[in-house]
């Protein structure tokens, strides 16, 4: 014979609501979990974590350390009033799966920040010109400033032209035109003059100035994945790199000192479009990343930081 089983439902709901804690921990995370670095990407050119909380990658853990969470609730308080048959069958209704969503909206933990955290990503910083992007040596016949992508980046890079220059010449390589003397400039240098040429002769193809790093995951998170502040820190990676063809130098330089993008923006006016902080992983950006191109990653162990 059947058995038939009398609940109230919002009696039930009502009593063990009132039994929930203020706040539930539903997830954790250890050191194997990491976020894909396409969502990394798009959180970068969103300027935002939204694309990453957005798509719930923990959904299903939460969902379930809840359920589970409500189980004990119900089955282990003391003077539990409700018998296993009303409790399994309030379990079928609309008021449990609100319950629920109830200890999921009281979630404290942090997966996606955790898992961030633990999500070892390389990066690159481009710098954009106005002008065409480099052209290689072979097809100018020598270097040329004015109305050249190679002005605004000599500026950028906070180099005085006329050592630029004596650097060129030094290497049989013929420059056109003015190259003034700006004395400002010197002891401010962002990389050494001969590296600088050295970049230049050895990339065949055209390319952008481009430095590479792995982010600073906390501040990068702090600051909500916007990048205008961050700065590339001292014995940085960079050199003229082309994504889009799989190409660059074959030299690269690193960094005499930090430099913030808002400083790099500044000196580059007017010559310059701007900057791009990209995610340097395959699949994650038009083009090829450093590791395609040069069979490692270029960043080593050097942070683009806040």
């Amino acid at each position: 014979m059947e058995k038939h089983v009398i609940i109230n439902e919002q009696e039930m709901f009502d009593k063990i609501y009132s039994m929930l804690d203020e706040n539930y921990t539903l997830v954790y995370v250890d050191y194997r979990d990491e976020i894909p670095n396409t969502t990394i990407s798009e959180c970068l050119e969103k300027g935002s974590r939204d694309p990453l909380l957005k798509k719930d990658y923990y959904y299903d853990t939460r969902y379930y350390s809840a359920k589970d969470e409500l189980k004990q609730i119900v089955m282990k308080t003391v003077n539990n009033p409700y018998t296993p048959d009303q409790v399994e069958l309030f379990m079928e209704s609309d008021q449990w799966r609100d319950l629920i969503f109830e200890i999921m909206s009281r979630d404290d933990s942090t997966p996606e920040k955790d898992a961030f955290s633990h999500t070892r990503t390389h990066a690159r910083v481009v710098l954009h010109s106005n002008y065409d992007c480099w052209i290689p040596l072979w097809e100018t016949a020598g270097l040329q400033l004015q109305g050249t992508a190679l002005n605004g980046l000599i500026a950028v890079l906070c180099l005085n032209p006329a050592k630029v220059k004596a650097s060129a010449v030094k290497r049989g390589i013929a420059c056109h035109g003015t190259w003034r003397d700006i004395r400002s400039r010197n002891g401010k240098e962002v990389v050494d003059y001969d590296d600088f040429i050295d970049v230049l002769i050895e990339c065949p193809n055209y390319g952008l100035w481009t430095f590479f790093g792995t982010f600073d995951n906390d501040t990068l998170w702090e600051s909500d994945f916007k990048t205008s502040d961050m700065m590339i820190t001292n014995d940085t990676l960079c050199t003229m790199y082309n994504s889009w063809n799989g190409g660059g130098s074959l030299s690269q330089v690193r960094t005499k000192r930090a430099v913030t993008l808002k400083e790099l923006l500044r000196r580059g006016s007017p010559y310059f479009d701007g900057i791009k902080v990209e995610v340097d992983e395959k699949n994650c950006c038009n083009g090829y990343s450093s590791a395609e191109v040069y069979g490692e990653p270029l960043s080593n162990e050097i942070m683009l930081t806040l």
